[in-house]
C-alpha cells in the first residue's frame, strides 16, 4: 500500500485522483463486493451510495429510515428512481421480484426473465403513534427486505442486487439489526448480493462494515476508536496522529477511498461525481446515462476490455 503515498499528493502525502480516473480502469462495484461510507451529516455519504446504486450490474434499492428526506424527492423527480413503500413491491415472501422487478407488457419481447436493472427507493411509512412503533415498524420492514433480498440472491446465480443503507448505526443499534446486517455482509459475496453502508460512526456496529468491504470512503471521523481502525484500514498502524491530520486536511465533500484488498490496495483522495441524467417514461428506474467519454455501465466497461 505504499505506492499510495507520495511525497507530492495532498493531505499526508495520499495523492490525489478525479473519481472517473479511479474508476476508469475498474469494473465499479462488484456483485457481492461491499463498500462503507463513514463520516458525519452533510458531507457527502447519500451522494456516494447513489453512485455506487446507479452504477451496480443489477437491482440496486436504497433503504430509507428517515422521516423526511429532499434527496429522496430529487432520486425520484430529477434521476428517475421509483419509490415504493411496500417490499412486496420489490420482492415477494420467497424472495422472486415482485411487481416492480417482473417483465411488464412492454418488456415482452426481451429474453430476460425480469426487467432491466431497476433503482429503488424503500421507504416504510412508519406509524406515528409512537416512537415505540415507529421503530418496531421500521425493525419489521427493514428485516423483510434482508430476508427476502438474501433469498432472492440464493435462488439463482445470476440474481445480483445492491441494498444501500442510508443510516447504517441507527438500523444497527436502534432496530437491532447488527445479526442480519452481518450476514449480508459474511455471505452476500458468494451470492452476488452487495451492501452499501453509510455511517456516521463504525463504533457499535458490526467489525464486518470494517473488514467486509472491498471498498470503504471515509470523510471524516471525531471518534478515537474509529479513528484507530480506520487509521489500520489505510495502512497507518499506531499512527492515529497522522491520519487525524490526513483527514483534516482534506477539502470540502472531499474523502479517502481506501481499497482494503487484492492487488491494487491503496489510499487516494478523491469527490464522488454523480453525471447529471435524463428523465422519461423510457429511462425511469434504469441505469443512468453515461457521456461518450465516460466509463460506460459495469457491462460496457467489460465489454469493452474483451474487444
Amino acid at each position: 500500500m505504499s505506492e499510495s503515498f507520495d511525497e507530492t499528493g495532498g493531505a499526508g502525502g495520499i495523492r490525489e485522483v478525479s473519481w472517473e480516473e479511479f474508476w476508469e480502469e475498474r469494473d465499479g462495484l462488484q456483485p457481492g463486493e461491499h463498500v462503507s461510507i463513514v463520516g458525519p451529516t452533510g458531507t457527502g455519504k447519500t451522494h456516494g451510495l447513489v453512485w455506487f446504486a446507479e452504477d451496480f450490474d443489477g437491482h440496486a434499492i436504497l433503504v430509507v429510515t428517515k422521516g423526511a428526506d429532499k434527496m429522496i424527492d430529487r432520486l425520484v423527480k430529477e434521476r428517475g428512481w421509483i419509490l415504493t413503500r411496500d417490499v412486496g413491491d420489490i420482492f415477494t415472501p420467497d424472495g422472486r421480484p415482485g411487481r416492480l422487478l417482473r417483465k411488464n407488457w412492454s418488456d415482452r419481447w426481451e429474453k430476460r426473465r425480469e426487467r432491466p436493472p431497476q433503482r429503488i427507493v424503500y421507504w416504510p411509512q412508519a406509524p406515528t403513534e409512537s416512537v415505540r412503533s415507529r421503530a418496531d415498524h421500521l425493525q419489521a420492514a427493514l428485516e423483510a427486505l434482508i430476508d427476502r433480498a438474501y433469498e432472492y440472491c440464493r435462488r439463482e446465480k445470476r440474481n445480483r442486487c445492491f441494498v444501500g443503507i442510508d443510516e447504517t448505526m441507527f438500523a444497527a443499534m436502534e432496530l437491532d439489526m447488527n445479526r442480519p446486517l452481518t450476514m449480508l455482509w459474511n455471505e452476500g459475496r458468494s451470492m452476488g448480493l452487495s451492501v452499501g453502508a453509510a455511517m456516521q460512526r463504525t463504533a457499535w456496529i458490526s467489525k464486518s462494515a470494517r473488514s467486509a468491504p472491498r471498498y470503504v470512503i471515509v470523510f471524516d471521523t471525531t471518534d478515537p476508536d474509529d479513528l484507530g481502525e480506520l487509521a489500520k484500514m489505510a495502512g497507518l498502524y499506531r499512527r492515529n496522529g497522522e491520519f487525524r491530520e490526513i483527514l483534516d486536511g482534506l477539502g470540502d465533500h472531499e474523502h479517502l477511498l481506501i481499497v482494503t484488498r487484492g492487488r491494487d490496495r491503496q489510499v487516494v483522495r478523491s469527490r464522488v461525481v454523480i453525471r447529471q441524467r435524463r428523465v422519461d417514461a423510457d429511462a425511469k428506474g434504469a441505469a443512468p446515462e453515461r457521456s461518450a467519454a465516460g466509463k460506460g455501465s459495469p457491462t460496457e466497461r467489460r465489454g469493452d476490455r474483451r474487444a
